[in-house]
């Protein structure tokens, strides 16, 4: 059976009236191989009245380039019921199907940036809480050693206790830093 193609189908194919031999199978051509298994079935359903035709699928146009297309056509019968011709369209949907998948990956970025900003108000927070503890235990390490005659064993110990929460306290700085709740800056001080 004979295509007709018109000029606006034969522009979204990129190719010409003259160029397109009218046969089905010239219109299989145009379609990426992985596709047109299911493109010929969705026309036969479509001939033997089980379901109109409407999808989307790609094209390869002879230049290279791949669009998106979505085609919709209603199949006419006879009077015993055999299709006798197809009338269809087909619009080209690739800047909309682009469109899409921008949109898609803006919504992804979006999301992944949702999920950082979480994960910095959670770092905040539990840097916020464990800073207050360092600041009591710091505290009462202090008034231990305040307390502890200069010969005892304990000074030591203490110091030790005084030394590890100064370095957990600079490690919530960072994380404070880290949330956006912080400082963190690194130079050279002049301590005169």
């Amino acid at each position: 059976d004979e295509l007709f193609w018109s000029a606006g189908l034969c522009r979204i194919f990129g190719t010409t009236t003259e160029q397109f031999d009218k046969k089905y199978s010239s219109f299989l051509d145009f379609l990426p191989p992985e596709e047109r298994d299911a493109t010929m079935e969705r026309v036969d359903r479509a001939i033997k009245g089980i379901e109109p035709l409407d999808y989307e699928h790609r094209i390869v146009r002879p230049d290279g380039t791949e669009r998106v297309v979505h085609a919709k056509a209603e199949v006419t019968f006879d009077n015993t019921g055999r299709a006798i011709r197809m009338l269809g369209t087909a619009h080209d949907i690739t800047e909309r199907k682009r469109a899409e998948e921008n949109r898609r990956k803006l919504e992804a970025q979006v999301q992944h940036a949702q999920k950082l900003e979480s994960l910095g108000v959670l770092a905040g927070g539990i840097a916020h809480h464990f800073n207050n503890l360092l600041t009591g235990i710091l505290g009462n390490a202090e008034l231990a050693l305040a307390d502890t005659s200069l010969a005892s064993p304990a000074r030591d110990r203490i110091r030790d206790i005084e030394t590890m929460a100064r370095r957990a306290a600079d490690l919530t700085e960072q994380m404070l830093a880290y949330s956006g709740r912080g400082r963190f800056v690194v130079g050279t001080v002049s301590l005169n």
